[in-house]
């Protein structure tokens, strides 16, 4: 029997994997790059705070051994594109849960039948095995045009896995707008060095995160996409939703990991650049994002490498 297989167990691998594991009742196959990854999820995934969960999982390092019906993509977004390509070689559809953009239009490129899901949920990855959930959001599933198998079996299994899945047939317009309430929200709480709920509790990063959002959103609607919600408001729900949450962007500047910001919060700024429209805001806060990191770490090359790590 076909599996159904997550590439990347962070946060949001393991919210995955809790959902999936609860829609068919078998353990998840994870597909994870290092060894010892592999060896800590034999013992399975546990999971805390709002969920609290024992996930078996069936792991491996690299290719699983057999083929997978179905992968979720979930790593980071400089990852997602090599990550399609890798699970192109095992799956027979693809569904991309990671923020920003790369992963989905690698799948679109490779003519895979693929899907792209918006996770609004707060889950933190403590460590290979152990993950926290501090907020739980809508998982928002669709494809471009006429939804294919990938997304309708996607949305299915979350479904029955008890996540409050949505089913959408403009996917794009919903990835601009979780890409606004992600730019305002982690780059704020990482210069603040606070967790998500200081955006609707400080009046001052509150105005900040209003300004941010709002560019974002008219940088989508120049490219023709219109917002299924309103793009401040959004932003707000999901802070809210994820209040307790620490953003991924601060935990990797924390640790001098490489970010996300570069895929989302700069391809705000580039395209509002070549649109002619401006992101002030974004711009100015993605700025001291970058200073902020360098002076932590050291190097912008860890933000941002020109190889991946």
């Amino acid at each position: 029997m076909n599996a159904y297989c997550i590439v990347g167990m962070g946060g949001v691998g393991s919210l995955l994997a809790y959902y999936i594991h609860r829609a068919t009742g078998r353990p998840p196959v994870a597909v994870v790059r290092r060894r010892r990854q592999a060896i800590n999820l034999l013992a399975g995934l546990r999971l805390y705070g709002l969920i609290d969960a024992h996930v078996p999982i069936e792991p491996y390092e690299g290719s699983p051994p057999r083929r997978c019906r179905l992968s979720f993509i979930a790593v980071k977004a400089y990852d997602a594109a090599a990550a399609v390509e890798a699970a192109s070689g095992f799956s027979d559809m693809v569904a991309v849960a990671s923020n920003g953009w790369g992963g989905y239009e690698r799948a679109v490129e490779l003519g895979l039948d693929a899907a792209a899901i918006v996770v609004e949920s707060g889950v933190s990855s403590m460590e290979a095995g152990l993950a926290r959930v501090a907020g739980i959001g809508r998982l928002i599933v669709g494809s471009r045009g006429e939804a294919g198998d990938a997304a309708l079996e996607a949305f299915e299994i979350l479904r029955r896995g008890g996540a409050p899945a949505v089913m959408t047939g403009d996917i794009e317009a919903w990835r601009w707008l979780k890409a606004a309430a992600n730019t305002a929200i982690n780059l704020i709480t990482s210069i603040l060095g606070s967790r998500n709920g200081i955006v609707v509790e400080n009046p001052g990063a509150w105005r900040l995160a209003s300004k941010a959002t709002s560019e974002v959103g008219l940088v989508a609607s120049m490219l023709g996409y219109r917002l299924p919600e309103d793009p401040v408001g959004y932003t707000r729900l999901v802070a809210l939703q994820t209040y307790d949450n620490e953003s991924s962007t601060l935990q990797d500047l924390k640790r001098c990991r490489r970010s996300e910001a570069p895929y989302i919060a700069g391809r705000v700024v580039e395209d509002a650049r070549r649109l002619g429209v401006g992101a002030p805001t974004v711009e100015a806060l993605y700025l001291l994002f970058q200073a902020l990191y360098t002076l932590r770490c050291g190097s912008m090359e860890r933000l941002n490498p020109t190889a991946d790590n």
